[in-house]
């Protein structure tokens, strides 16, 4: 019985120890594969990202504008951290290092990053403001603030000191002998000389102070100084003057009293004169960008900033973080707040590192400004003033040119490598109700105007469509409809607006939607539309494009943008027919409107000439481009962009005509979401991955695992 016993133990713990090896050997080999696929992906660079806001990773702009870096950027992270702190800070500060991080390991070598949190790391905030005040850009913005200070101390304020000095002397010389006027007059100036020379002893300390500090205060050191200047100055000329006063009005006045007042001027005037030159060198100094920098990085402020060599700049919170809520609300939650942390800082690295810039030239004949408005009471929206920032954040210079008023591109200086004319359909001249002069009508030299400075090397973008005419229904003709068919092999259909309607019945459609905003697009392999299946792209009051077949010579076409043929799309030829018809309960399609497909944008390249066509009037505007929709989402709900895909075509087109593809779709906003994984190499990775790799990997560990426990 003992031995059966002991057999029966030993048998136990046979078993007990071959289970345990192949639980072992089990980790080992999924740990061994694991390892391996990690370190080929390290080795290889292999990556993916699978989130639907890709926040694990960078756009395809942004890794080229790295990797074609060729000078360090320093990316710095100042969000605070707090012993205790809520919940929404600790999630912001760390969203933006992942984002740091992503950034350096794109480019190890010329992206450094760092982090300094104001709260605690004193000395570190110390260093970052030294560093940024020996940037060559603010070295040379501050050199006429350094030599006016420098000239206070070693030579205006000596002077000033000097004649304050030898005045209240001779004062003190003559008090003894004066008695009644004679001595009011010079204690009056005595009591004046004596107020600027103590005014002259603190404005010295109080320089030294705002000069002297980690991140010196030039600005404020001057205005202390010009405030000195400007006063010294008045009250020597006012002595004078008062000199001279006295001395006609007592012709017996004491000999020594007589000699101080009625050389008072002769005195002063070599030091008032240079006072005064002093006083209006100091009104030609520029703004300090430095300054600007200081403000913007207070302790609890939140901001990143982006280094070069010579330069910075800094993203504050707001810029990094805006809030969701179109009417600007203050909420400091998370949630409602959209994280554009890559779009801002890639275009900060772009502005910093790229001096030379292009042109962006909106041109209009007529109507109301497009870039600058709404200030006035009664005043009009500009239309694009969120367009031009948004381009002038991605480096390129944004103007605009009144056909009406002005003969010439306007001037820009410093001058662009490149300008780019953005082309509106000229406003037709308003009723002159008032009898105020008329603009000059829209006809050939106009149009001659913009036609001679696009040949003249400039890259052009024509945005067209479907526009009403004077009465209404009646389209309006395209005034450059000639020069893109002639040039460009490129016809508008200004007479047809693509028209878009639910089927409910046999001939019979209704409208749930717009009808006019064209949303169900295809898009082609053109560099500037490559993405865009992914995100919404809604293009207003389309009027279709006709591509000549075969091209003109020299001329290569290639159609960007189009809308299949389908049930329910079709092109209107007579728009009145269907206003008439919005009394009844269904509408029906007129037998001579279009059918399908419909070109809707297209791009064409002649030698060095570049051209785009985009057949969607209003497709870019403020209000359309960077609309916002409620959506839910895991924490609640929140706004997003509604038409994402809208200005990156608009900034694509704007790239391609630059010759600068490599940065197209440069940033991403986190809240566009993606609509689907597009036909390619990641959707077949994806395939590959879930139908073969992981059951592969799956048998091959189960294999190992059964030839162990069999033996």
């Amino acid at each position: 019985m003992a031995v059966a016993s002991q057999t029966k133990e030993r048998s136990s713990r046979g078993r007990q120890w071959m289970v345990g090896a192949n639980v072992v050997l089990a980790s080992v080999l999924v740990i061994a594969i694991t390892g391996a696929l990690q370190w080929g992906a390290y080795k290889l660079g292999g990556k993916a990202d699978w989130t639907s806001s890709s926040i694990n990773s960078l756009s395809e702009g942004t890794t080229n504008l790295l990797d074609g870096l060729e000078q360090k950027v320093t990316l710095t992270s100042t969000y605070f951290k707090a012993d205790p702190e809520g919940e929404n800070q600790p999630k912001f500060r760390r969203s933006v290092e992942d984002l740091l991080s992503l950034y350096q390991s794109e480019n190890r070598s010329n992206i450094e990053v760092g982090w300094v949190n104001p709260l605690k790391d004193h000395a570190k905030y110390k260093e970052l403001f030294v560093r940024l005040g020996d940037k060559e850009k603010f070295r040379e913005q501050s050199a006429g603030h350094r030599e006016l200070l420098g000239a206070f101390e070693s030579d205006l304020l000596p002077q000033i000191s000097e004649l304050l000095t030898s005045e209240l002397d001779a004062i003190a010389a003559q008090s003894e002998s004066l008695a009644g006027r004679g001595a009011a007059v010079l204690g009056e100036i005595q009591l004046l000389l004596d107020r600027w020379q103590r005014e002259a002893a603190a404005v010295q300390e109080e320089v030294q102070a705002a000069a002297e500090g980690d991140l010196p205060r030039y600005t404020a050191a001057v205005g202390i100084v010009r405030s000195l200047y400007t006063g010294v100055s008045k009250a020597l000329k006012d002595i004078a003057a008062f000199g001279q006063k006295e001395v006609s009005r007592e012709p017996n006045m004491v000999p020594a009293q007589h000699e101080f007042l009625a050389g008072a001027q002769a005195r002063y005037q070599a030091l008032i004169d240079e006072l005064d030159r002093a006083v209006e060198a100091s009104g030609d100094l520029p703004r300090l960008d430095l300054e600007d920098v200081a403000r913007q990085l207070a302790a609890d402020a939140n901001a990143v900033i982006v280094e070069t060599e010579t330069d910075a700049k800094v993203l504050g919170f707001a810029d990094v973080w805006p809030s969701m809520d179109p009417q600007g609300s203050v909420s400091m939650a998370f949630k409602d707040r959209a994280f554009e942390g890559e779009q801002k800082l890639s275009s900060a690295i772009l502005q910093l590192t790229r001096q030379e810039k292009t042109a962006v030239i909106f041109v209009r004949h007529g109507g109301s400004p497009l870039l600058m408005g709404g200030f006035m009471p009664g005043q009009p929206q500009a239309p694009f003033a969120q367009v031009k920032m948004h381009l002038e954040d991605l480096n390129f210079v944004v103007q605009e040119w009144d056909l009406a008023a002005q003969a010439e591109p306007p001037e820009i200086d410093p001058a662009p490598v490149k300008t780019i004319y953005v082309v509106l359909k000229p406003t037709p001249e308003p009723p002159n109700a008032m009898r105020q002069p008329q603009q000059t009508p829209f006809g050939e030299a106009q149009k001659q105007a913009i036609l001679d400075a696009i040949a003249a090397g400039g890259r052009a973008l024509f945005l067209v469509g479907w526009f009403p005419g004077q009465f209404g229904a009646f389209p309006a003709p395209y005034e450059y409809a000639e020069y893109l068919k002639g040039i460009w092999g490129i016809q508008v259909d200004a007479d047809v607006l693509l028209l878009q309607a639910t089927p409910i019945g046999p001939g019979k459609y209704g409208f749930t939607r717009p009808p006019i905003n064209m949303m169900d697009n295809r898009f082609g392999g053109h560099p500037i539309v490559e993405g865009l299946g992914m995100m919404r792209t809604a293009l207003p009051l389309v009027a279709p494009l006709e591509l000549a077949e075969p091209a003109p010579e020299g001329v290569t076409l290639d159609k960007l943008v189009w809308c299949d043929r389908r049930e329910g799309l079709w092109g209107v030829k007579n728009i009145q027919a269907y206003q008439e018809q919005l009394r009844n309960e269904s509408i029906v399609k007129m037998e001579e409107d279009l059918e399908g497909p419909f070109t809707v944008a297209a791009a064409g390249s002649k030698d060095d000439a570049k051209v785009v066509v985009i057949s969607s009037r209003d497709f870019c505007v403020d209000g359309f481009a960077f609309a916002r929709e409620i959506v839910q989402s895991a924490e609640g709900y929140r706004l997003r962009a509604r038409n994402p895909g809208n200005m990156t075509l608009l900034v694509n087109s704007l790239h391609w005509l630059n010759d600068n593809t490599a940065i197209m779709n440069l940033g991403r906003p986190i809240d566009t979401g993606s609509l689907e994984i597009a036909e390619g190499g990641t959707l077949s990775f994806l395939r590959v991955l879930a139908w073969g790799i992981w059951p592969a990997l799956a048998v091959i560990c189960g294999g190992a695992v059964w030839l162990v426990r069999r033996r």
